[in-house]
């Protein structure tokens, strides 16, 4: 305990009790602010956590020392209310923030050696050498044929971001970052990119790496590949062509083309991708994989064990029996295997029995004809089985279906340039034959694409040009563009589907948007022409169709997400949710609202507010009573309070109980009169307070008009603080009404209901609409509603706060009708064509 602070409470509540009054009103006023930015801070988090807000976890770490510092500060204020109760507050704070603090604890991270390793090391070090270098180390030691080279560990990196003091700056920007903030996403990412370009190689790094290039220069090697290889990629996640790679590198570009692999991990697609599976950037260090660069005759991908959707079931060579379920596809173009992966040509195609190479589908004639001379020649039936036995062995030796690059280079040598797990496909929604799909009627705009990733998606035509970051892709689109970029991935959150005349499923694009499950179909040239402009379709990547319009029957298949990995974000902060946010203390009366009662931040909160509220009525302590408060006199079936902090009430008109023309308070008339407006009908009979504290705690001990059960304000001539209880749910309103309108605000918080969860939701519907057209900002939170209106005119928030007394009037058992949403919109458009002529509100700044 404070013993200075202590004996100024005493001193102050005998000899001067106005001081004392308006001492705890001041700390109230603080409490009150740092309440709120409490539960904005939690509420944030578990919108993190839950990916309501697509955002890094450095921003929960941002987010989580906010808290620390407006709990602490809350805890302060109740403290000088009253010093002399909550002396166990504090350190029960500290306990708690330490439990969840935990989460948020900075991890270890290496930065000495070793900076550079074999592959063959690197296969036993994923953790150190990322998955690209550790999967093509793997294929070494399975004796097949890899490129030469070593990897540059993630040490290196953690040292290169330390010595040039990145980290705190990345985190600081990181911390902004949300990817549903297409303008803001882009700029944060570019300027994480810059501070990342300005800066060198630490010394220690750059002489391994030269001693590294060195040598192999020494067996020959002129050239180089450049490629990333970041912990975690090439993994459970394939990262695919969402991080940058150099080719034919020469080796006095090496160190720059490492800085050039360090900067594309902050690429807006890079942290777009991230952030959507939940992976911290702390958790995503970036090594590089340096090998010798090929001289390449041809190129391609091999998915080891394939099950396309239906469409691509066709009928075998020989007419006879369908293709098999699963098999190997193997996709080759010539030259290098660049153009593959990037989604801008069409490769050729083979499908291969899985069980001995066979091949049982080639590529359509038309296709071979087109594809250059040497491709064809390149790709023998020897070849094919060569390409299939290693694609075999890498199944078997790395424990499961593998998608792998290889490279055929001018020399004839076969290599593996890549492996990694295959992510299987969800099985067709729709096959052709199906009822569901026979009973559609709209008009087929595209039919017989092929599929790059299946699903269903309704949506509108986009044409975005050419495609550099993917920010003015409007929300809910089917994109059409002529090549599958990897650029798409970071407008994958706005995106419904994707349609292209070029790109195969071996692109990386592809890939992402099978993980992310949107649908994807190529080979579609005459998207480009029949296909308009915000024209609504309906896209069937598994039966490689598009419907003008929406198709019903499929309608219920739309938007289908795929079982994506846990979220590591969700995983860290787990174990710690229920000290963070689960509320316990839910009954003030309960002799376990204490502050050893607090099992959570939330909890703290929770108790702050109530005895901050318990405090300002003088229901903090034993016989105390009401001290000054008053009842409201009312013909309402209110049971109403009211304390007068300073000019709130006029001390001529106002006795035992206050009449309302006693009020004084300019936001506390506005509300009044807005709640006593005559078109609002109050049920005689009914009484209004708690009923949910009265049904859980009363049993016939408390009274209908047992004071902690009442609605309540607190007073000064310019403020009001009110907490107006209707049954089942609670209105706060809290305003400042003056003559400086830079300070003047007007907000709401609503909260609970009798009716179900869904018709409490539409009540908020409601309330938004009527809120959000007279210019406030609201925003909804499960069912509690958050509105503010700010820096208007003195008038303007009086309109304001009426309009708020008739909302809370008018909606008290509204959700008890209330069917869905169109109903109520409909209310509201009543209600706004009423009442709304009447406001002269305007939509200014709001906050």
């Amino acid at each position: 305990m404070q013993l200075p602070r202590l004996f100024r409470f005493w001193a102050e509540r005998i000899f001067a009790p106005e001081t004392a009054l308006k001492r705890k009103y001041d700390a109230f006023r603080a409490l009150l602010s740092h309440d709120k930015r409490a539960l904005e801070c939690i509420t944030e988090i578990e919108e993190i956590l839950y990916g309501q807000i697509p955002a890094d976890w450095a921003r929960a770490s941002a987010l989580f020392r906010a808290l620390s510092w407006s709990l602490s500060r809350l805890v302060d204020s109740l403290c000088a209310m009253n010093p002399a109760d909550y002396g166990e507050l504090p350190g029960r704070l500290d306990e708690l923030l330490a439990e969840v603090g935990a989460a948020f604890a900075e991890p270890a991270r290496e930065s000495g050696p070793p900076y550079v390793l074999s592959l063959a090391e690197a296969a036993a070090r994923p953790e150190l050498c990322g998955g690209k270098a550790a999967g093509l180390g793997a294929a070494a030691a399975l004796g097949l044929p890899v490129p030469e080279g070593f990897a540059l560990t993630t040490h290196a990196y953690e040292l290169f971001l330390s010595r040039a003091g990145l980290r705190a700056r990345l985190d600081e920007t990181l911390s902004r970052v949300r990817v549903d903030e297409p303008e803001d996403f882009d700029e944060l990412c570019a300027m994480m990119q810059e501070a990342v370009e300005d800066a060198a190689l630490p010394v220690e790094v750059a002489e391994e790496l030269g001693t590294a290039v060195a040598g192999l220069a020494q067996k020959g090697v002129t050239l180089f590949a450049v490629r990333s290889s970041a912990v975690g990629e090439d993994g459970r996640l394939s990262y695919a062509g969402l991080y940058d790679s150099r080719l034919f590198v020469p080796a006095s570009e090496v160190p720059a083309a490492v800085r050039d692999v360090y900067l594309s991990k902050y690429s807006p697609r890079a942290v777009a991708y991230r952030v959507r599976y939940g992976i911290p950037d702390d958790e995503a260090p970036m090594a590089v994989a340096v090998v010798r660069m090929l001289d390449p005759a041809a190129s391609g991908v091999i998915y080891t064990d394939d099950a396309p959707p239906a469409q691509n079931n066709k009928a075998a060579p020989d007419g006879d029996e369908p293709c098999p379920e699963h098999h190997m596809a193997v996709y080759a173009v010539s030259g290098a295997g660049e153009k593959l992966v990037d989604g801008s040509v069409v490769p050729l195609t083979w499908r291969l029995a899985r069980e001995d190479g066979r091949v049982v589908e080639g590529p359509a004639p038309d296709a071979q004809r087109a594809a250059p001379a040497p491709l064809a020649a390149h790709l023998t039936p020897g070849r094919l089985h060569e390409l299939w036995r290693h694609g075999m062995a890498l199944e078997r030796g790395l424990g499961g279906p593998q998608d792998v690059e290889w490279c055929l280079d001018a020399s004839d040598g076969l290599y593996v340039v890549q492996s990694r797990p295959f992510q299987h496909e969800e099985p067709a929604t729709c096959d052709p034959a199906a009822e569901v799909c026979e009973d559609i009627a709209n008009p087929r705009l595209i039919d017989g694409a092929a599929s790059a990733s299946g699903g269903v998606a309704v949506g509108r035509v986009f044409f975005p040009g050419r495609i550099t970051d993917g920010r003015d892709i409007p929300s809910g689109s089917v994109v059409i563009c002529r090549t599958l970029s990897p650029k798409l991935a970071s407008a994958l959150g706005r995106l419904t589907a994707v349609i292209s005349p070029a790109g195969s499923r071996a692109g990386h694009f592809a890939s992402v948007a099978r993980e992310f499950g949107v649908p994807v179909l190529v080979g579609a040239p005459s998207a480009m022409q029949v296909l308009r402009p915000g024209q609504v379709v309906t896209v069937d990547a598994d039966s490689g169709v598009v419907y003008d319009g929406v198709a019903e029957p499929l309608r219920r298949l739309a938007g289908r997400e795929r079982k994506r990995p846990p979220s590591r974000l969700r995983e860290r902060l787990s174990p710690v949710l229920h000290a963070l946010s689960r509320l316990t203390l839910t009954d003030p009366g309960s002799p376990d609202f204490t502050p050893r009662g607090c099992a959570s931040l939330h909890d703290v909160v929770r108790f702050c507010h109530e005895k901050g509220v318990a405090e300002m009525f003088s229901l903090g302590g034993k016989g105390r009573g009401l001290g000054q408060a008053r009842p409201l006199e009312t013909d309402l079936p209110l049971s109403f309070y009211v304390l007068d902090l300073d000019g709130g009430v006029d001390p001529e008109l106002a006795g035992e109980s206050v009449p309302p023309g006693a009020l004084r308070s300019a936001p506390m008339r506005a509300l009044w009169d807005g709640l006593t407006a005559p078109e609002i009908s109050w049920h005689e009979g009914l009484r209004h307070l708690d009923w949910e504290r009265f049904d859980r705690i009363s049993g016939g001990i408390l009274s209908l008009a047992d004071k902690s059960l009442s609605s309540y304000a607190l007073l000064s001539a310019d403020y009001c603080h009110a907490m107006i209880r209707f049954g089942y749910h609670f209105a706060t309103v809290d305003a400042l009404c003056g003559p400086h309108p830079e300070a003047n605000y007007a907000s709401l918080r609503f909260k609970g209901g009798g009716a179900d969860f869904d018709r409490r939701l539409l009540r908020l519907e409601y309330l938004r609409e009527v809120l959000t057209r007279v210019g406030f900002e609201a925003r909804t939170k499960g069912d509690m509603i958050d509105a503010r209106l700010s820096r208007r005119p003195e008038a303007e928030t009086r309109e304001a706060l009426r309009l708020l007394g008739l909302l809370l009037g008018q909606t008290r058992l509204m959700d008890m009708a209330l069917s869905d949403s169109a109903q109520a919109l409909h209310m509201a458009e009543d209600f706004l064509a009423r009442h709304a002529p009447s406001l002269s509100l305007s939509r200014g700044d709001v906050l």
